[in-house]
């Protein structure tokens, strides 16, 4: 987002960082599915790789569907004369997007190439 940010010669102000915290804590909202199912996964003794499959095969969909929505739904204020609201719904949307590509490509490779996993409740990590 900060990046984007900087590209569009956005400066970081109390408003920008406002649309920047709201669009992380939606974003994070499908993440947490993810590694909620991913964690239930392991907990039945699942293999990371099977895991990670089984994650994405049976949250992948609900989480494609919400991010989805939810940007377009943000995008839609784009068409707005409000400058504030075209940025929210840029930024947002753009932010929704972003975590999703994440969640469902950039996620499972760090955890396929050996990145911490979350840990299982009661287990501790060295």
């Amino acid at each position: 987002m900060l990046g984007a940010m900087g590209a569009l010669g956005l400066d970081v102000k109390p408003s920008t960082l406002l649309v920047f915290s709201v669009a992380l804590g939606i974003a994070v909202d499908d993440t947490l599915h993810l590694v909620g199912r991913l964690v239930e996964r392991r907990r039945l003794g699942d293999a990371m790789d099977a895991a990670i499959d089984d994650a994405l095969r049976t949250s992948g969909r609900a989480i494609v569907l919400t991010s989805l929505v939810i940007g377009a739904g943000f995008a839609v204020l784009v068409t707005s004369d409000f400058r504030f609201l075209v940025l929210v719904g840029a930024m947002t949307a753009l932010a929704v997007v972003t975590a999703l590509v994440a969640d469902l490509f950039v996620y499972p490779v760090l955890l396929r190439r050996g990145a911490p996993a979350p840990a299982l409740v009661g287990q501790v990590q060295a």
